[in-house]
């Protein structure tokens, strides 16, 4: 054991020991005190790790890639001398830096939570699949994570703090790559403020001072400066306490959403809720669905206000009647005994185009995914599907551009179905129950200039699969 390492408190060195199996290793690196004892340990305990246990060569372990991302927001005039001294620290440990430059644009959500969503927004371009992020966060950062949401009227999803791992899915960008995810592990949660800065002294190392940490204006750094010391001074394990209390706040928070995803499979259709099998709930598992609803929609937390306004307006309303609740995540529509959660026109809502196999589409009623047909593709997915079949003249094995692709209502479309004739669009939307506000948003699956399906609703009758053949049978799913 070097010298350092015998200086440094046990449990710091024993927090890298949990941090999960991958191939590659990335350190969110600002340069400051907390970033660059981490990436310092980073290093020592990859480097011990990788050490084969015989002198056999074959014995080695394959080799694990450690790498730094640095994030340069601009919103300070020394970033550019912060964003120096991480390359320096980074070329002297021989730890490959990629480094962005990004534009924090706060708009409505303040300058913190601006230059978060940008810092976030880098990661997602650089970390590859299967790679793990290691950020710093500690002890104290999460003490003061759970007082700022307690101040907000934060439930239990709030209170409990900041999550050791999550799973983070990128998207497919606009050329049709991909969804691949990443993993975030936070190995410093159990550590203090005060360990960190004593194994920094042990080290040696040399760190950024962020000036705006020192501003009273943020209310994270007023508690820091101003409430953490005096809880501290009264009630010396207080960090401690409120890490307990994000843990039991975790804990309260699963059993909570493990019931709502019971209910919402008896009360959920499609992606609406059923109001009259809603109502039949106890109340407190009304609420207790219907947030967890929201989010799993995208749409988040509507506040208290407009949260209430669900069961004394939407609900309790005529049967006839078309009440709308809105706020910034979304808007909540009742149509036909049916709640439907709208979320606000974005970027992200598919604009049509090929339907590629593999390839997720975020549509309006939800996301579509084409899959070869197969029992295996479909066991223990419990989701809306339609299944097509292609001509003789498209290659099951190989599906060319166009042989499936999403478009949207124009006027005049129409179908035709077994045993229903030829049918119009409109008058399948009537039927179906699909409100006014959708149809124009609704996907339409066709291959060439044939309307094939309308998922949930119906496939053409010459695009019908085989019973007992699923060579050139297909599956869309709507999750």
């Amino acid at each position: 054991m070097s010298d350092w390492q015998s200086q440094v408190p046990e449990v710091l060195l024993q927090s890298m020991s949990t941090i999960p199996d991958a191939p590659e290793y990335w350190v969110a690196f600002s340069g400051g005190l907390d970033s660059s004892v981490l990436l310092f340990l980073a290093k020592a305990w990859l480097d011990a790790v990788q050490l084969p246990e015989r002198t056999d060569l074959s014995s080695v372990r394959p080799s694990i890639a450690l790498k730094a991302i640095h994030v340069n927001h601009g919103l300070s005039k020394n970033a550019d001398q912060w964003q120096a001294h991480c390359e320096a620290i980074t070329a002297s440990l021989e730890i490959p830096l990629t480094v962005e430059k990004v534009l924090v644009q706060p708009e409505g959500s303040g300058l913190e939570a601006a230059a978060r969503q940008a810092r976030y927004e880098a990661f997602a371009r650089h970390i590859p699949g299967g790679a793990v992020l290691l950020q710093a966060h500690h002890l104290n950062d999460l003490a003061e994570t759970l007082l700022l949401r307690l101040m907000r009227g934060a439930g239990a999803a709030g209170m409990a703090g900041i999550p050791r791992q999550r799973t983070i899915v990128v998207a497919q960008n606009a050329s049709l790559s991909p969804a691949r995810e990443y993993h975030l592990y936070r190995p410093l949660l159990d550590i203090t403020r005060q360990q960190l800065e004593q194994a920094a002294t042990c080290i040696g190392l040399d760190w950024v001072h962020d000036e705006s940490n020192d501003s009273h204006t943020f209310s994270r750094n007023y508690l820091r400066h101003n409430v953490m010391p005096l809880l501290l001074q009264r009630w010396p394990s207080a960090l401690e306490s409120l890490a307990q209390v994000a843990e039991n706040s975790a804990e309260s928070e699963m059993l909570c959403r493990t019931l709502a995803e019971s209910d919402l499979v008896n009360v959920g259709e499609g992606s609406t809720l059923n109001l009259s099998k809603l109502v039949m709930l106890p109340q407190i598992q009304q609420r207790n669905l219907v947030r967890y609803w929201l989010q799993k929609q995208g749409a988040g937390f509507p506040g208290r206000h407009q949260f209430e306004r669900i069961w004394s307006e939407l609900i309790a309303a005529r049967e006839d009647a078309s009440p709308v609740i809105s706020w910034a995540g979304g808007e909540l529509r009742r149509y036909r005994n049916q709640l439907y959660a709208i979320l606000p026109a974005t970027d992200n809502i598919d604009a049509g185009g090929p339907l590629l196999p593999g390839v997720p589409r975020l549509t309006a009623i939800g996301t579509l995914t084409l899959l070869k047909c197969g029992k295996a593709n479909m066991a223990d997915k419990p989701r809306t599907f339609v299944r097509v079949a292609l001509h003789d003249t498209t290659s099951p094995q190989r599906l060319s551009a166009d042989a499936f692709s999403i478009r949207f209502r124009q006027g005049g479309e129409k179908i035709t179905l077994k045993n229903r004739g030829t049918k119009t669009l409109k008058k399948l939307f009537q039927e179906a129950a699909v409100p006014e506000w959708l149809r124009q948003q609704y996907p339409l699956i066709y291959s060439g200039d044939a309307l094939v399906a309308i998922p949930g609703i119906g496939v053409a009758a010459d695009f019908l699969p085989e019973p007992e053949d699923d060579s050139n049978q297909w599956v869309i799913t709507v999750a």
